[in-house]
């Protein structure tokens, strides 16, 4: 064997332990996607490249962890912009806002002719990879992706390939777990909402927000008829995510909202989308002759407030402390201390043998409003439970409308409204 193969078999096997070793390492897939703008110069002999390949090469790799690139014609205006010589020194580019991308990946990729491939017919290729990353959001440097690696190919263009190619997966498994570190903190974003008719209605989105998926805390910053500014705190995800979720989330009360810059947005009040009821669920009375113990009675408590969350309009009551499995103290508790609609009461029952789950719907304006029960198979408690709910969710709309008179009376023009779509 020649000294020419020997080396490079040698750099080859330390860039595969490299690799290996970091993909090994615990991959954390982002819970909720984040958009990628791509500002990167490449170079090769000094040569700069119209088109880059380390974003086309690594795309696929990091859509798989949830991170989308921009599309290339929209990722081309915006990153006209953005100068590299910037972002090296770690200045987030002041033309793209939360509209525009969540994460923005900078940097250069220096590429240099290497003599003494394997063969002769190769062409080998060292590669300098120094990546910046930038939240949007925050206006802040995250992190750094920095990398060597090498390449062999017919033609420098090929070996260039191969050597990102190689690093590419251990690369963006990194950038992933990093970037799930580093956006833990909190943001504050601010959402304009007009068309309210009175301040009940402003205030009443104030508890809807809150349920959106992770908004950390909301408050009033400035009220008035014509447009009411809340301040969203949130974290784990982006502003964009957020409006996003917003839209979508059946009780925040907004509809059409858009973001308008970096961690701002618009949208109108929506009386529809504002309806929710507050749902509480009590201790699991036990009249099961031994067979449910308070482990097992407390297990099915958790699972039915796990359900109560997948109903759209519904709203978790979380309590320090669980509701009284006596219905009077609490309706008491759910009307007076946590201004509640309604509450689940279970009761796990024995009948000719099988064990039974038996859920009494009652809300604080109207009292019981109709029984469920299912039969526990085999310890299926998960498939009763289920059953339980999709009776629930046929029964209640019919009920509400029956007892539409009882519901207070700002509920009930939030009702009103969202009635007529459902």
């Amino acid at each position: 064997m020649s000294r020419r193969v020997a080396f490079w078999l040698a750099v080859g096997i330390i860039v595969l332990m490299s690799s290996t070793a970091f993909a090994q390492s615990k991959t954390i897939k982002m819970t909720y996607p984040l958009r990628l703008l791509w500002v990167v110069e490449e170079t090769v002999d000094g040569v700069k490249q119209d088109m880059p390949l380390t974003p086309s090469l690594w795309k696929g790799k990091l859509e798989k962890l949830n991170f989308i690139s921009l599309a290339t014609d929209d990722n081309a205006v915006i990153a006209s912009g953005c100068p590299v010589d910037g972002l090296m020194e770690k200045k987030i580019c002041s033309n793209v806002m939360s509209v525009d991308a969540d994460l923005i990946i900078g940097g250069r990729v220096t590429a240099t002719s290497r003599e003494g491939a394997p063969s002769a017919k190769m062409k080998g290729i060292d590669v300098q990879i120094d990546l910046k990353v930038f939240s949007v959001d925050s206006g802040k440097h995250v992190l750094d992706l920095e990398q060597k690696t090498y390449g062999t190919g017919a033609n420098m263009m090929k070996a260039l390939g191969n050597a990102l190619k190689k690093v590419s997966m251990p690369m963006a498994i990194r950038f992933s777990n990093l970037v799930q570190v580093r956006m833990r903190g909190t943001l504050e974003g601010e959402l304009r909402v007009t068309g309210f008719g009175n301040r009940d209605q402003a205030e009443e989105l104030l508890g809807g927000l809150r349920q959106v998926a992770q908004v950390t805390r909301t408050q009033f910053w400035e009220y008035s008829k014509d447009a009411t500014v809340y301040r969203i705190g949130f974290n784990g995800t982006s502003w964009y995510n957020i409006v996003d979720f917003i839209n979508k989330r059946q009780g925040a009360g907004v509809s059409g909202a858009k973001v308008t810059g970096t961690l701002r947005a618009e949208g109108a009040f929506d009386a529809a989308r504002a309806f929710r009821l507050m749902v509480g669920v009590t201790e699991i009375a036990d009249k099961a002759k031994g067979a449910a113990d308070a482990e097992k009675r407390e297990l099915v408590a958790k699972k039915m407030e796990e359900k109560v969350s997948e109903v759209d309009y519904f709203t978790p009551a979380v309590f320090p402390v669980r509701l009284s499995g006596r219905t009077s103290k609490a309706k008491r508790v759910m009307k007076d201390e946590h201004d509640g609609d309604l509450f689940l009461a279970g009761t796990l029952k024995t009948r000719k043998g099988d064990l039974q789950l038996i859920v009494e719907v009652w809300s604080t304006f109207a009292g019981r409003l109709f029984t469920v029960t299912e039969t526990i198979v085999a310890g299926e408690y998960d498939i009763a439970i289920g059953n339980v709910f999709v009776q629930i969710k046929e029964k209640l709309p019919d009920i509400l409308k029956k007892k539409r008179r009882n519901i207070p009376k700002f509920k009930r023009s939030l009702y009103d409204a969202w009635a007529k779509t459902n």
